[in-house]
């Protein structure tokens, strides 16, 4: 894994102008790599004792949720001060012993091409998505600098400037044609005040704004991204309701935007006459309260109702950039479809409802139905499916429809068929929150656009129909023009399991009948949950396996289903009866097959969480339990393509080893990057673990993507700011090299 930074080429070439210290796409994917290589081997852990991150001290870092302001305390700091220990004290920059990324990395002025607007606790993973989708479609080349704040400033301390106008982000948006606003998962962008300082100088200065979202550009020919959360949070932003790290700060961005003479109202001054923008003085000159414990500040209330037309002019401004982008959508005179399998919900609309619901909640949870749950929860994130259905998508649709007498959801949004391509299976008892988190987290790993189609019995089911239903037979169930939502099934490309943590909601004879109904359809088959999606059976466009975080606990719920237990769990009695002999009607195989496929495709979650643990008695569990499981099946791999053995080898968990290494685990098995176990052992530094591997044949002359072998890697000890040191594997790896197991076919040539 090579280092992103010029070897020993110190002292570095200090760049002044911190608006010259753009960084190149070809820079930033050095980071994303060498990041990744710290996080898939589990040595990048948390440190930090302050802050929400107090609780994740000792924590490992995983590659799909390392933010920037990890990149910055965990990676950044610690590798200029271990590289560069002594620093250089610059006669400009008297007060400084270090310097920015940039200056650490490039060999001089890089001048930018674009600027990026972003915020700091976005996942890193998703922020380089943006940059990659931003380079295909803006034709980057590698060489493009960048400008991104977190590499472009000194994070031992920066001098900014005595105001707003000498800020670096005012001169870089001078000196570009082009913001890039990038809009998080949690549109944490949108809340910061520095961020709106950029939105508001783009539009004053008739510059390019961009918005990019981790699925793409937002509106653009491509259509990709036209609807979701992140871009309804857009299209309402609103200058007023963001904060920045310091309430001096935010006041006098507020000032600037007001007029840039007034900057300083407010803000408490030094002798010297320096304001907010100066490391040592972030303070207002009062200590007023804020109004209504939590609203605003009287100088800022005052501010908003004196100029309101002011900062009303510029939230129009920036929403208007985006609404032209993505276009007026016409309103739907609604439809009225016979069969389920038309009745495919977008995307964008499944989006759009959970929206509608969310932001209503406060008004429809006093009028909707009462469901068998009880009272209404008082905040939207308790609210669970049933709850959604009975409080708000049944009182929507009761009295719609040709006739009146209540249709689907989907009729009810639509205006015509529409075909699905994904069928969705979840229990109703799960939280309305976790249930959107896995589905975005299944678009993005798919890269699916707005108006990809999925069929969900919430929304293509006719609740208020109470007439006859069809036999629950296989044979009704395979009907495409049936009556039942597995009709529409047949339509599809691929099922989506939405997946908790409990096993009530999962331990379903539902569920049993989804998985057999999907392999019966010949269905690609996808688990999601709150924190990741892992593939099943097929993998993800990009080759990958799995995305984000799936839990270990939710494996083990899946790994200890069985029948009896989905025969007990709550169900109506007559359901259960039908849904029995639907199982008994099947081939006596049927049952055994499906619970040893649900053991094979989750037995990597757990396998993987033994080796960073080593627990060899996991692993031993696994490999019985789960009939035709092998080690060398992808869909035991990780995000990044680590096997257990990767793992076990970079953690030093030297049972598991022998445990995997007895069920013959490949000791030269490549992950994405085509590394093997060698090289995350000699990158951990874990000696009795390469001794181990190079005793069951592992290759020391295997070469990763980078072209390195496990020896260049150990000489090149990248890890070496975490405290890693590779000495001793380096000894072991030579000496390995000269004997005559690995020399045979050099000594034949010879």
């Amino acid at each position: 894994m090579p280092v992103p930074w010029n070897g020993l080429r110190l002292p570095v070439s200090r760049i002044f102008d911190i608006e010259k210290r753009a960084i190149t796409i070809r820079q930033l994917r050095d980071m994303r790599s060498f990041l990744i290589g710290l996080c898939k081997t589990g040595l990048l852990k948390h440190t930090m004792e302050d802050g929400i991150m107090k609780d994740k001290k000792s924590q490992e870092i995983d590659w799909f949720e390392i933010n920037l302001y990890d990149v910055t305390d965990e990676v950044i700091k610690k590798v200029i001060q271990h590289v560069d220990p002594h620093g250089a004290r610059d006669s400009d920059y008297p007060t400084m012993k270090w310097y920015s990324w940039t200056e650490f990395v490039a060999n001089g002025e890089q001048l930018a091409k674009l600027m990026i607007s972003h915020w700091w606790g976005g996942r890193f993973f998703d922020f380089m998505n943006c940059i990659e989708t931003l380079s295909a479609d803006s034709r980057l080349s590698t060489s493009t600098p960048v400008w991104i704040c977190t590499f472009a400033c000194n994070q031992f301390g920066e001098d900014l400037g005595d105001s707003i106008k000498e800020c670096p982000f005012i001169k870089v948006i001078n000196l570009v044609d082009v913001t890039v606003l990038v809009v998080d998962r949690l549109a944490g962008s949108l809340k910061r005040t520095w961020c709106g300082l950029e939105l508001y100088h783009t539009t004053d200065q008739e510059k390019e704004l961009r918005v990019y979202t981790a699925s793409g550009i937002v509106g653009g020919s491509t259509g990709r991204v036209s609807s979701g959360p992140l871009v309804e949070a857009v299209k309402w932003w609103d200058i007023r309701a963001t904060e920045a790290s310091e309430a001096a700060q935010r006041r006098q961005i507020l000032n600037y935007i007001v007029h840039p003479d007034n900057e300083k109202v407010g803000v408490l001054k030094d002798e010297a006459g320096r304001e907010i923008l100066h490391p040592d003085n972030q303070a207002l000159d009062d200590v007023e309260m804020r109004i209504n414990k939590q609203n605003e500040y009287q100088h800022e209330a005052k501010l908003f109702k004196t100029h309101a037309k002011c900062f009303e002019t510029l939230n129009m401004m920036v929403r208007l950039q985006v609404m032209a982008k993505i276009g007026l959508t016409n309103r739907s005179h609604g439809c009225s479809l016979p069969f389920p399998h038309e009745r495919g919900i977008r995307l964008g609309q499944l989006r759009s409802l959970l929206r509608k619901a969310e932001t209503t909640y406060a008004r429809w949870r006093h009028t909707g139905d009462q469901c068998r749950y009880g009272p209404y929860p008082k905040d939207w994130a308790d609210v669970c499916l049933i709850q959604l259905d009975y409080g708000y998508i049944k009182p929507q649709t009761k009295t719609a429809g040709k006739d009146g007498k209540g249709c689907s959801y989907m009729e009810l949004v639509s205006d015509g068929p529409q075909i699905p391509q994904i069928a969705i299976s979840e229990s109703w008892t799960m939280k309305v929150c976790e249930f959107s988190n896995a589905i975005e987290w299944f678009a993005d790993a798919n890269h699916l656009l707005d108006s990809t189609t999925f069929v969900w019995d919430m929304t293509a089911m006719n609740q208020h129909e109470d007439g006859p239903k069809e036999a629950f037979t296989l044979a009704s169930l395979l009907k495409k023009d049936g009556r039942n939502i597995y009709s529409a099934w047949a339509e599809c490309e691929s099922l989506l399991v939405v997946c908790t943590d409990q096993e009530q909601d999962m331990h379903k004879l539902w569920l049993l009948v989804d998985f057999e109904l999907s392999a019966r359809f010949g269905l690609s088959v996808y688990l999601s949950c709150p924190q990741g999606v892992l593939a099943a059976t097929c993998p993800f466009p990009g080759g990958g396996w799995k995305v984000g975080s799936f839990d270990r606990s939710i494996a083990e719920v899946f790994q200890s289903m069985t029948y009896e237990k989905c025969c007990i769990n709550k169900t109506d009695p007559v359901k259960r009866q039908k849904l029995m002999d639907f199982f008994a009607s099947l081939n006596a195989e049927c049952i055994p097959r499906l619970f040893s496929r649900l053991r094979q495709w989750t037995a990597g979650p757990i396998m993987r969480a033994a080796a960073r643990s080593n627990k060899p008695e996991l692993i031993h569990v696994q490999m019985v339990a789960s009939h035709g499981l092998e080690l060398t099946y992808d869909s035991n791999k990780g995000g990044n393509g680590e096997t257990p053995l990767h793992l076990a080898a970079s953690h030093g968990s030297l049972e598991v080893i022998d445990e995997l290494l007895r069920f013959r685990a490949c000791p030269n098995v490549q992950d994405s990057t085509r590394q093997t176990p060698l090289h995350y052992a000699v990158l951990a530094g874990q000696s009795e673990a390469v001794c181990k591997l190079l005793a069951a044949g592992a290759n020391p002359h295997a070469e990763s993507c980078f072209l390195e072998t496990p020896l260049e890697v150990g000489d090149q000890n990248p890890a070496s700011f975490l405290g890693v040191y590779t000495d001793k594997v380096v000894v072991i790896l030579k000496e390995a090299i000269e004997t005559p197991r690995f020399k045979p076919e050099l000594e034949a040539h010879a």
